[in-house]
């Protein structure tokens, strides 16, 4: 055979790269001591990931609010199991959030504060998502409205600046 050949040892992975650090350690500890609380450069960057967020979940719901207006649009339908799955995905997010909020504020590390910031806004912008695309299916904004209830709700929770 001629051409080209890719020797085995570039396809193998260290099993070290599958290593995933227990939950509390992850949540607990995922700072530096030796850093202090997020600076201008790094509140910025943060104000612009929450924007990021924030926007993503308004365009997607802007843009399912006026493809539904066209006229010759028809909702696909069969989102009975996702009806179904909504309140199983909300009810344990808004706890999730309380319970994230109360881990935080019982680690007062202000140096892990950004990275667990976004972890939250993350479980609110996952709402948002999954109302969304109920939305999209049915036509029916009631869920979407909920999840960006609940995206407000991980904002003021996790706000830019560490609580002091």
């Amino acid at each position: 055979m001629v051409g080209f050949r890719i020797p085995h040892s570039v396809f193998r992975i260290p099993y070290s790269a599958f290593r995933i650090p227990p939950l509390t350690a992850a949540l607990l500890s995922q700072s530096n001591p030796s850093v202090g609380p997020p600076d201008a450069a790094q509140l910025r960057n943060l104000a612009l990931i929450r924007f990021a967020l924030m926007v993503g979940l308004a365009l997607f719901g802007g843009v399912t609010w006026w493809l539904h207006r066209q006229p010759d649009y028809v909702p696909t339908g069969g989102a009975d199991a996702l009806r179904k799955a909504l309140p199983v995905v909300f009810a344990p997010l808004v706890l999730a959030l309380f319970a994230f909020r109360l881990i935080v504020t019982r680690a007062r590390d202000a140096a892990a504060y950004p990275s667990q910031a976004i972890r939250a806004w993350a479980l609110g912008e996952g709402a948002g998502i999954a109302g969304g695309v109920y939305y999209y299916l049915t036509d029916n904004p009631a869920w979407y409205v909920g999840g960006l209830i609940l995206m407000a709700g991980a904002m003021v929770l996790f706000p830019l600046r560490v609580p002091e």
